[in-house]
């Protein structure tokens, strides 16, 4: 990532350029509220966006997007160790195998957004697994706040996630009513965003 000047992807520049917008909206000098509406309701696709506007009152643009892509690069084996230990104590070491996936199609297509939904997605699985048996009111909230992250990221990867949560209830805890009452309350609020 930081060897190269420019990150190879088909729609990275338009991120860039969208989050430069964003940054500098209300800048007399760009003059950019006079060529364009900021449309500021919730949808998903945000969280890029976002994360490279921030970055930019930091870092130079190009540098802004190294960062947000390193956070990326990061994130997707630590999220996947996070999974698999969740799922089976003492497996983390295999998240090593999903180093080729970091680099995928879609990332390379320039869908950051997308691209942070999966780890998103990844630790969102693993912390209901790992509590889905002692659900309280604080890890529905904590379930509910990924969720909403994960929203944010992409809608394809939240649903998904709301539909695993869901199904897995069922499957594992479907004799327990309390259990997946508790799952159910985990997921609920944050469908908010999605009706919206």
């Amino acid at each position: 990532v930081l060897m190269f000047r420019y990150i190879p992807t088909q729609d990275g520049p338009a991120h860039l350029y969208n989050s430069h917008i964003l940054r500098e909206y209300l800048n007399p000098d760009y003059n950019f509220q006079q060529f364009y509406r900021l449309r500021a309701t919730l949808f998903p696709n945000w969280i890029a966006h976002a994360l490279l506007s921030l970055f930019m009152f930091l870092f130079p643009p190009l540098i802004a997007e190294k960062v947000v892509i390193s956070l990326y690069v990061i994130l997707f084996p630590l999220a996947i160790a996070y999974l698999l230990e969740a799922v089976e104590p003492g497996s983390r070491w295999l998240a090593v195998l999903s180093f080729p996936l970091i680099f995928n199609y879609l990332f390379l297509m320039g869908f950051y957004s997308f691209a942070f939904a999966v780890p998103v997605f990844a630790i969102t699985i693993g912390y209901w697994w790992t509590r889905k048996d002692s659900l309280n009111w604080q890890n529905a909230v904590v379930i509910n706040a990924l969720l909403v992250i994960l929203f944010f990221c992409h809608l394809v990867p939240y649903a998904s996630a709301i539909f695993a949560i869901l199904f897995l209830s069922v499957l594992v805890l479907r004799s327990q009513w309390n259990k997946l009452a508790w799952s159910a309350a985990a997921v609920l609020p944050s469908l908010l965003f999605f009706v919206n």
